[in-house]
C-alpha cells in the first residue's frame, strides 16, 4: 500500500472550512494517511483598503503633503545627471488605485525629440489596457518646445480622468528613431513610495511587458494631480484607526485558533505572513519538513475549499516521478508573474488540487530556498518542476469546478475526484446527501 500525505493549504481565518473538512472526507481516511492543514503562523493585520494588492499582506505607502490641493501637478519622473545610467524603456504600464485622477498631459523624453529630423514625428499613445482601445494619441515633432528633461502636451481642455482600476500603458514606437538606449531618471515620490498613480511594468511596442524596476528609465512620463485631495487626506488620517481595527479581528481569530488547536492536531504552521502568496511558500517550507521527517509515497495537495474522492486517489496511485492532475498547456503568462522569463507558462495544473510523487516533493523540499515563488500555487508548481520534467498524469477527473454541469451528481458517481470552490455548507451538504 502506498503511503499518502495530504496537504489542505488553508488560511488562518478559514476555520469553518477547516471544520467542514474535518466533518466530511477527512472522516473517511485511513489510519495510515497523514492529514495536515498547512497555514502562516503570523496574521496580516493590514486593513485590505492599505493594501499594496488585496491578496498580499504589503502596506500601500502613501502620503499627501500640505502643498498638494486640487490640480497641483505631479510627475512620476525626473531627468537626473548620474553617473549611473539604465536600461531606457519607450513604454511604461500603470495602474490608478483608489482614488481617481485627472491627467493633465502625456510626455516623452526631450532628448527623443531633439533626435528627430526636420519632418518626423513620433506619436505617444495612451492606451487603456482592459480595451485595448487608444484614449490619447499626441504626436510630436522638432519644432516643438522642449522641456528640460521632458516634453508635455496636453491631454485636453479639461484634461482626462483616470478612474481607480484604470490600467494604462503609454508608449512609442522607438522604430525608425534614434532612442537612446541608456539613460537616468528619478521616480518621485512627492505622494509616498507607492502613491496613487502605479508603475507595474516596462513595456515597449511590439515586445513582451517586464517588470517595473527603479533601475530602469522610462523616456515617458505623465502630468496628473488628485481629483480629491482632501478625500484623500481624509482616509490616510483613518489609516491607523481602520488597521488596528483589522488587528483586532485578527486576534480573535488567533483566539479562536488555539482552542481549534486544543481539539485538534492536525494543524501545521509555517514561517510566512498570512496572504495569498503564501500558499506557494508554506507548501514549500512543509515538503522540506516532510523529506526530512517523514516515510511516504506521494503527497496529495488541496485547498480547504475541496471535497476530495480520496478511495479513488488512494486506488490510483502510481508512478515514481509523476504528477497526477488536469493540465493546461502553453498558458500566456499573466502579469503578476513578469519575473517569469517566458511568454508562456510550462505545464500548468488546471485545478488547485493535484497529487505529487516523493521524487518531486523531495526536489521541491531540498530546493526550497531557491525556488521562487509565483502568483498562485499552481504556477509556483508548474515552474519548480518544469526543471525536473515529471512524468504528467493528465486526468480530466480532477476538473471539478463549479463550471462543470451535474458536477455532484459526476462526484458522488465516482467520475470526479475533486469538487474545488465549495462553500461550506455545499460541502456538509454533498457529503450527507
Amino acid at each position: 500500500m502506498s503511503r499518502l500525505v495530504v496537504a489542505v493549504t488553508s488560511r488562518l481565518a478559514n476555520i469553518q472550512h477547516r471544520k467542514a473538512v474535518r466533518s466530511t472526507w477527512k472522516n473517511s481516511l485511513p489510519s495510515f494517511v497523514l492529514f495536515k492543514f498547512v497555514l502562516s503562523d503570523t496574521s496580516c493585520n493590514i486593513d485590505p483598503l492599505w493594501r499594496l494588492e488585496p491578496e498580499v499582506c504589503l502596506p500601500w505607502e502613501l502620503t499627501t503633503p500640505n502643498w498638494i490641493q486640487d490640480g497641483t501637478p505631479i510627475v512620476p519622473f525626473s531627468s537626473e545627471a548620474s553617473s549611473t545610467e539604465y536600461p531606457a524603456y519607450t513604454g511604461v504600464v500603470f495602474k490608478i488605485k483608489t482614488f481617481p485622477v485627472l491627467l493633465h498631459g502625456i510626455g516623452i523624453s526631450s532628448t527623443v525629440i531633439r533626435s528627430l529630423q526636420s519632418n518626423a514625428t513620433v506619436s505617444l499613445i495612451l492606451k487603456n489596457r482592459s480595451t485595448g482601445k487608444p484614449v490619447l494619441n499626441v504626436a510630436f515633432n522638432s519644432l516643438d518646445k522642449l522641456g528640460s528633461s521632458y516634453t508635455f502636451k496636453s491631454a485636453g481642455m479639461k484634461g482626462l480622468e483616470l478612474a481607480p482600476g484604470f490600467e494604462g500603458w503609454l508608449y512609442f514606437d522607438r522604430h525608425g528613431l534614434n532612442v537612446p538606449q541608456r539613460c537616468s531618471v528619478n521616480l518621485q515620490t512627492q505622494l509616498g513610495k507607492h502613491g496613487v498613480l502605479i508603475m507595474t511594468g516596462l513595456r515597449e511596442n511590439r515586445t513582451f511587458q517586464f517588470p517595473y524596476t527603479e533601475e530602469s528609465c522610462p523616456l515617458v512620463n505623465l502630468e496628473y494631480s488628485l481629483i480629491d485631495p482632501t478625500d484623500v487626506k481624509q482616509h490616510i488620517g483613518a489609516r491607523e484607526t481602520r488597521n488596528k481595527v483589522e488587528e483586532r479581528k485578527m486576534k480573535e481569530v488567533e483566539k479562536d485558533i488555539h482552542e481549534e488547536m486544543e481539539d485538534h492536531d492536525d494543524l501545521i504552521f509555517m514561517p510566512s505572513k498570512d496572504d495569498e502568496p503564501a500558499t506557494s511558500r508554506n507548501i514549500k517550507a512543509f515538503l522540506s519538513i516532510l523529506t526530512q521527517e517523514v516515510n511516504f509515497d506521494y503527497v496529495l495537495i488541496t485547498p480547504d475549499t475541496s471535497l476530495i474522492n480520496i478511495d479513488t486517489v488512494l486506488s490510483e496511485l502510481s508512478g515514481y516521478n509523476s504528477w497526477w492532475t488536469s493540465f493546461q498547456f502553453f498558458v500566456k503568462r499573466q502579469e503578476k508573474d513578469l519575473k517569469l522569463a517566458a511568454s508562456t507558462y510550462p505545464p500548468m495544473p488546471r485545478v488547485k488540487s493535484g497529487v505529487i510523487s516523493r521524487h518531486l516533493a523531495d526536489f521541491i523540499g531540498s530546493n526550497s530556498e531557491v525556488l521562487q515563488d509565483f502568483s498562485s500555487l499552481p504556477v509556483s508548481m508548474s515552474v519548480w518542476l518544469a526543471a525536473v520534467g515529471p512524468k504528467l498524469r493528465d486526468d480530466d477527473r480532477w476538473i471539478g469546478g463549479p463550471g462543470v454541469v451535474n458536477r455532484t451528481q459526476l462526484w458522488k458517481e465516482g467520475k470526479i475526484i475533486v469538487l474545488e470552490d465549495m462553500t461550506t455548507e455545499d460541502m456538509e451538504r454533498v457529503w450527507r446527501d
